[in-house]
């Protein structure tokens, strides 16, 4: 753990063992650690020569070693570290300064890079994701990407930084195994999908600024993506999602609960309820939700009964009038 404040992982081992067991001896750290004791002198060394350790001598009694208290011995590392932090920010500005001032000269074909390889093309998109400051807009087919990670971790990463993610999912891909259960372990209420019965290509869109399409063979195969920056392709790509985004039916995130709970339904209810207006089968929303067939078809009747409607249709209208997608 202390590596990251610049110990080695030795460093960081005989560290710890001294604020365990003050005022100890080679022996009693080689003991602790169960490194050699050769190595625990040439770490101890190192330690001393960064004041995070002192040393304890007196006569007649092996030479001793206790650690210096951390908001001490460590809380310069941190200030150094804190330092290099501001300073890198510092030289970020400056170079996205320069890359824009570039950018602003160039030409139609230069704002759009050719990226060659399925592996390239989910690289890129992990960039782009990790370099998100505001928003991640994306749509999700039913053919996984090969870029994507199902494990959404770099989205999760970014939701902690406070950025926001709407996702435009064929309605295919929510049979996908695992994908509407990380989606929806992913949300922090900053993460909200909808479903669509088809979209036309894969799309992600970072800050409004940069987006990424990928490249299909005629076999459906990822080959590569491209990279648009600015421009007439770039507001087409913004336009292409804002409009699917608008048709999309709600799934996840994003609409309030309405007068749900006045009406007694709970969260179980609204996923059911959101699913059925994606379009999922009752089997497939069994199987989304861990339910049986016979426990959603239930559900979905105590629904029409609190929305005081004969049909399922005539719920989804409902639904949505009373804020419940």
């Amino acid at each position: 753990m202390l590596e990251i404040l610049g110990l080695s992982t030795d460093e960081s081992r005989v560290y710890l063992a001294l604020l365990e067991r003050p005022n100890a001896s080679y022996d009693d750290v080689a003991e602790v650690t169960g490194l050699a004791v050769e190595e625990i002198v040439a770490t101890i060394t190192l330690l001393e020569q960064d004041a995070l350790v002192i040393r304890h001598a007196s006569h007649g009694r092996p030479l001793r070693w206790v650690a210096a208290p951390p908001s001490v011995g460590l809380s310069a590392r941190v200030v150094e570290k804190q330092r290099g932090l501001v300073d890198a920010q510092q030289e970020i500005e400056r170079l996205d300064e320069i890359y824009r001032r570039g950018r602003q000269g160039r030409g139609a074909v230069d704002a759009v890079d050719v990226v060659a390889g399925p592996e390239a093309a989910g690289h890129r998109i992990t960039q782009l994701i990790r370099a998100a400051r505001d928003e991640v807009m994306t749509i999700i087919q039913s053919a996984p990407h090969p870029g994507m990670d199902p494990d959404l971790v770099e989205e999760r990463r970014a939701l902690e930084r406070g950025v926001r993610f709407r996702a435009v999912a064929e309605r295919g891909a929510m049979e996908r195994p695992g994908l509407l259960a990380a989606l929806s372990g992913a949300s922090t209420g900053r993460i909200d999908v909808r479903v669509v019965r088809h979209a036309p290509c894969r799309l992600v869109v970072v800050d409004r600024d940069t987006a990424l399409v990928p490249l299909r063979r005629a076999d459906g195969a990822t080959e590569g993506a491209l990279v648009v920056h600015g421009g007439g392709l770039r507001d087409l790509t913004l336009g292409l999602f804002d409009r699917m985004w608008e048709t999309a039916a709600p799934l996840l995130g994003g609409a309030g609960d309405g007068d749900a709970s006045v009406a007694g339904l709970n969260g179980v209810d609204l996923a059911i309820l959101r699913l059925l207006n994606a379009g999922l089968t009752d089997q497939k929303v069994a199987s989304r939700l861990g339910l049986s067939s016979r426990t959603v078809q239930r559900r979905t009747a105590r629904l029409m009964e609190a929305a005081d409607v004969e049909t399922r249709l005539q719920l989804g209208v409902v639904a949505a009038r009373r804020g419940w997608l």
